[in-house]
């Protein structure tokens, strides 16, 4: 990789980078090191309490006078910039970190050494901000990405040079609305190497620009039977542009191939969401009533059989209606459920929670007009001394109001089960998907 300035929002001084961070709503500059090597920056959230953080000036080179109670950022992070020194020095105020950051720069210069100019305007898809550095010729480039895209150009701009008039950092935001929300409106930070090496920096890919590669891997990966890989690249995806309606089918399709039933009932979901004004997400609804790669999760609940518009089930009412009341609940009820689980089924255990990557699957039969209600999920126990572990649970629902919920401490079943069906969550969430009484 070449040495480059990296930033808050995006830029750097030999080869510009486009990252801008994903957490905060406010940014800030605060100065440049008296060397160059590194500047300081604040974030914030919609509660508007400033957080330092450490950028370095050139990626791959150990900045000198950098502070040495202060980890340098991760190899791998795209802005070069360390976490926000709360994370770093943990119950401290963060007033007090503000100043003990600042304490490592010097404040920037408020005017341009040479004339230079600043023009903000939108590219792309209008998400996009360009920020220009203009003199005689074109110095350097930036860019960030507006929080709605159907927001204006922000209109406050104040720029801070460093004192060698080769590198900028350009503040943007807005005027308070008399009509805000409780909190002030976003405001943006891009750095700018103004020594001609960004002039030419290339504009980032829009959010539905990366989600369209994203996708097209993963469609290449799907061809080539490597169904793993291939929902990775969807959800990437998905992740990149959450409003993408064929990234959300293609991620509901291979997951459904995988039989990750909860991955393509929830991006069916967004399907269906979209659908309301999306015509790319209309066409993919009609393709699911007859599209193979989606019999798997239609077969597993009439539930999600009437979402993809297929034959449903005679007496199949309760079982669609308790699966919505199940999928409608939050993650938390089944959390709190492991928590309570976990030393009953190990009483050295310490702490119990939900695996990663494993939340409760739903699934509805209906046989012989009898419905049944199966919750297939996992707890992790922790104990002391021991090996963590997850715990299979067995969990049976019926529309007369009985339920059943077995632990099975062990997957070959040599040892006996462990009745959960008393426990205060078991109780309540299983009344709750019953519903009716």
């Amino acid at each position: 990789m070449r040495a480059s300035w990296f930033v808050v929002a995006v830029v750097a001084v030999a080869a510009p980078a486009h990252a801008q961070s994903p957490h905060a709503y406010i940014e800030k500059f605060v100065g440049w090191s008296k060397d160059r090597t590194f500047f300081v920056i604040t974030e914030a959230g919609t509660d508007e309490m400033d957080l330092p953080a450490l950028c370095v000036s050139q990626r791959g080179a150990k900045p000198p006078t950098w502070p040495t109670d202060i980890p340098p950022p991760d190899n791998d992070d795209d802005r070069g910039c360390t976490a926000t020194l709360d994370q770093v020095f943990d119950g401290q105020d963060a007033q007090a970190l503000v100043a003990k950051a600042s304490s490592f720069v010097v404040a920037p210069r408020g005017k341009e050494p040479h004339g230079e100019t600043v023009a903000l305007h939108k590219v792309g898809d209008g998400s996009i901000v360009e920020v220009t550095v203009a003199g005689k010729k074109p110095l350097g480039k930036g860019y960030f990405f507006l929080r709605d895209k159907s927001s204006p150009v922000p209109p406050n701009v104040s720029t801070h040079w460093r004192d060698d008039g080769l590198a900028v950092a350009v503040e943007a935001g807005y005027d308070p609305a008399p009509d805000s929300p409780g909190f002030g409106p976003p405001a943006y930070l891009v750095v700018i190497p103004v020594d001609g090496s960004a002039a030419n920096a290339p504009r980032p890919k829009t959010a539905r620009e990366q989600s369209r590669a994203l996708n097209l891997d993963g469609m290449k990966l799907l061809k080539a039977g490597k169904l793993d890989d291939a929902q990775k690249q969807f959800v990437a995806a998905t992740e990149a542009d959450p409003s993408f309606s064929i990234a959300q089918y293609n991620l509901a399709s291979v997951a459904s191939l995988r039989k990750d039933s909860n991955t393509a009932v929830s991006a069916m979901d967004r399907v269906i969401e979209l659908a309301r004004s999306d015509a790319d997400a209309k066409q993919a609804l009609a393709k699911a009533k007859t599209d193979h790669d989606l019999d798997f999760i239609a077969s597993q609940s009439p539930y999600v059989a009437k979402l993809l518009g297929r034959p449903r089930t005679k007496g199949d009412d309760w079982c669609i209606a308790a699966e919505k009341r199940a999928r409608d609940m939050n993650l938390g009820n089944f959390i709190g459920l492991a928590e309570e689980a976990a030393p009953v089924i190990d009483p050295s255990a310490a702490r119990g929670g939900l695996p990663a990557g494993k939340d409760p699957e739903f699934s509805c039969t209906v046989s012989n007009g009898k419905s049944q209600f199966t919750i297939a999920m996992y707890v992790r126990v922790t104990a002391k001394n021991k090996t963590e572990r997850s715990v299979r649970i067995a969990w049976e629902l019926f529309p007369d109001g009985l339920f059943d919920a077995d632990a099975f401490p062990d997957e070959k079943q040599t040892s006996k089960t462990i009745r959960l069906q008393k426990l205060e969550h078991v109780v309540r969430i299983s009344k709750t998907i019953i519903g009716g009484k």
